[in-house]
Parts: C-alpha cells; sequence; structure tokens
C-alpha cells in the first residue's frame, strides 16, 4: 500500500471523526459526544493529511480531478465553519452544513474512481 492511500483513508477516517458533531444532537452515547467535542481539530487534522496527500500525488506525477475537488470541498468546509464560529452568521452556518456532505460524496466518488482505476 503507498503512502498516497494510506494518507487517503487517515483523511476519510479523521473527516468522519468530524462529521460525528452532526450526531451529538441525536445521540447521548459519551463516546460520540466527546468525539463530537474535537470535530475542529479532527477536521484541521484532516485538512492538513489532505494538503500532504495533494504534495505526494503532484510529486508522484498522479494528480487526480476528483481529488482536487474533494480537496476544495474540504477547505471550503472548514473554512465556511470557522467562519460560522466567529461571526455567528447562519448563511455562514449553512453554507458549512452543506458543503460537509458535498466534500463526503465527492470523496467517496474519488475513492471508488482511484480503485477502479
Amino acid at each position: 500500500m503507498t503512502i498516497a492511500r494510506v494518507l487517503g483513508y487517515a483523511i476519510l477516517v479523521f473527516f468522519i471523526l468530524a462529521s460525528l458533531n452532526g450526531a451529538k444532537r441525536y445521540t447521548k452515547n459519551t463516546l460520540v459526544r466527546a468525539i463530537a467535542k474535537q470535530h475542529q481539530i479532527y477536521a484541521g487534522i484532516a485538512v492538513l493529511l489532505a494538503l500532504v496527500h495533494l504534495i505526494v500525488n503532484v510529486s508522484n506525477n498522479n494528480l487526480s480531478p476528483t481529488g482536487l475537488i474533494t480537496l476544495l470541498l474540504l477547505i471550503a468546509t472548514g473554512v465556511m465553519g470557522a467562519l460560522f464560529k466567529h461571526f455567528k452568521k447562519r448563511n455562514l452556518y449553512l453554507a458549512h452544513r452543506i458543503l460537509g456532505p458535498l466534500a463526503f460524496v465527492s470523496a467517496l466518488i474519488h475513492v471508488l474512481t482511484n480503485l477502479l482505476a
């Protein structure tokens, strides 16, 4: 397994951990709630790993359009979340909540197209 693939799966793990923040209002599970409290840290790790993943793939001459789209959506999700935290504007929250699932679907498409390639 290549370093790029390991990084890709690590990104997915941290992205999923960050996305558990959306589930905390529906559960009393203490583990889910504890993970959700740290969702900004998990999201930041996912973005940093995604940037390293990009650098590794570019250096291997293996840039993927679906990967680039996923990275941009992941960064946009984080930026909207950070802006919402700072400014507390509803439209920023909505953008953050919409971009998250779009980034996840994009990541799934990216993984599937690269597994089949």
